[in-house]
This record gives structure tokens, C-alpha cells and sequence, in this order.
């Protein structure tokens, strides 16, 4: 038997997962599609990047990609005192390469 409790501490009823809002409806009333702006070259450059980064066991190089594919990222203290040696490139804004 199922029995409704009601909703935990931080528990959701719904999520929303856009990154700027813009949403346009769909056809079902509950449920909006993202109008996300992204670039598909850039992603699979970055996405390529990453793979060799991981297969060449270079972290420094893995470290650099994440934060160019994520440039709101900001790394927490811990992860800075594990990459010291690794120079922070978040404000970095990644270009395709022709």
C-alpha cells in the first residue's frame, strides 16, 4: 500500500532546470521546453578536449577544460589546495577553433 506523508524537509514538488528562464510552452500545460543558447561545435571541441585530457591521465589539462565548459564555476578551497600547481582559467571564455 502507498500512502501519502507529504513532502520531506527540502523536498520538491517540481523542478525547474533552465539556466536563464526562458522557457516556451509545449503542448502539455505543466511542461516548458529551456531556450537555451549553446554551441554545438564548442561542446564536442571541449567534450573531445576533456577525453584526451582524461585518457592522457593530465589533470592540470582536465582541471582547464572543466573550467572553460563551465565558466561560472568557481572551485571550492579544497580544490584549490589539491591543483596548486594548476593556474585557474575560469574567467577564460573557450573559442572554436576552425
Amino acid at each position: 500500500e502507498i500512502q501519502y506523508t507529504g513532502l520531506r524537509p527540502g523536498e520538491k514538488m517540481y523542478e525547474e532546470l533552465s539556466i536563464n528562464d526562458d522557457l516556451e510552452p509545449t503542448t502539455h500545460p505543466k511542461i516548458n521546453k529551456a531556450l537555451e543558447d549553446h554551441n554545438d561545435k564548442l561542446i564536442l571541441q571541449l567534450a573531445d578536449q576533456l577525453i584526451t585530457a582524461v585518457k592522457e591521465g593530465n589533470q592540470a589539462e582536465v582541471f582547464d577544460v572543466v573550467c572553460r565548459a563551465v565558466p561560472e564555476y568557481t572551485p571550492s578551497e579544497q580544490v584549490r589546495k589539491a591543483m596548486p600547481l594548476v593556474e585557474l582559467k575560469t574567467n577564460a571564455h573557450p573559442q572554436v577553433s576552425t
